[in-house]
């Protein structure tokens, strides 16, 4: 079966997505640092079960580029999940997302608990720990792009969470540092500035987590160290989530250790679907 890819229009922006097969909807969205195409291994595992959609954010060509800070936030990239799924006419789907995708991912099933079937929720929080040099981060960051375009964060994706895929494949690294040179510098920018800077902690989200029944798979490598916290947060707080930890592994699980990340996401699915993905006072 092949991919077929198309744009929508949503909230005033082209949104871009490739999709596969067919079935219950499962949406991917991708991190700061990478794009629709770092799910090819994920679709290709579950697109004979499901129709798997992976989609550009506005910022990340092919999708369209608005060029003002205000239109970019945590918010608006959740709205525009849900408007593209209105005019995909997806009632419901699987939501899943990694760092800055797992963020919207968590506050789309929270916000929208109607449309939310299960949350997948990979190397997600990253920030919310006070005092860790993430708003400086992005600040250095953010301004470097505007000067030196899409090779200034060449450094960026070389820190210590990053690491571990060069160790354990150098040419699946280089071809996500390809992808990512050949992003928009204003978009990234944007998204650093309007996304990655604004956003809310996890743990600002307590009271809603704990309320919520809705199935949750977490995800984060034993050596995403600003993840970690937030990743046993949510295990404790999330009334129906499991916690998977992967061994001597960074940010990027998802292309890091894509047999590991497609076989736990595929047992989580089919759990879910059967029926026997269990609320914790149910686990007498």
């Amino acid at each position: 079966m092949e991919y077929r890819m198309s744009t929508v229009s949503v909230n005033g922006v082209e949104i871009f997505y490739q999709e596969k097969g067919e079935g219950t909807p499962l949406i991917l969205l991708h991190e700061f640092a990478d794009d629709y195409r770092s799910w090819d291994s994920l679709t290709q595992k579950l697109s004979e079960d499901y129709r798997v959609i992976s989609l550009n954010n506005r910022g990340y060509p092919p999708s369209g580029v608005p060029q003002k800070q205000d239109q970019y936030s945590q918010e608006i990239l959740v709205e525009d999940l849900y408007g593209f799924m209105n005019e995909m006419s997806i009632e419901k789907a699987h939501i899943g997302g990694l760092s800055m995708g797992g963020g919207t991912t968590l506050v789309f099933g929270l916000k929208h608990p109607d449309r939310t079937l299960s949350m997948i929720i990979a190397g997600a929080g990253s920030g919310s720990n006070q005092n860790d040099g993430f708003i400086e981060m992005i600040e250095f960051y953010s301004s470097k792009l505007i000067s030196d375009g899409m090779p200034a964060l060449d450094s960026y994706i070389r820190g210590e969470t990053r690491t571990q895929l060069i160790r354990k494949d150098s040419s699946a690294f280089e071809r996500f540092r390809a992808r990512l040179f050949e992003h928009s510098d204003i978009g990234s920018a944007l998204t650093f500035q309007g996304v990655q800077r604004k956003r809310k902690s996890v743990y600002d989200f307590e009271d809603e987590i704990k309320k919520c029944q809705i199935p949750v798979l977490i995800l984060v490598g034993d050596e995403d160290y600003p993840c970690i916290e937030p990743a046993l947060f949510m295990k404790r707080n999330f009334q129906k989530s499991g916690l998977v930890t992967f061994p001597q592994s960074g940010h990027a699980i998802n292309i890091e250790e894509p047999i590991l990340f497609n076989g736990v996401v595929e047992g989580f699915l089919r759990a879910v679907n059967e029926g026997y993905w269990a609320f914790r006072s149910n686990l007498s």
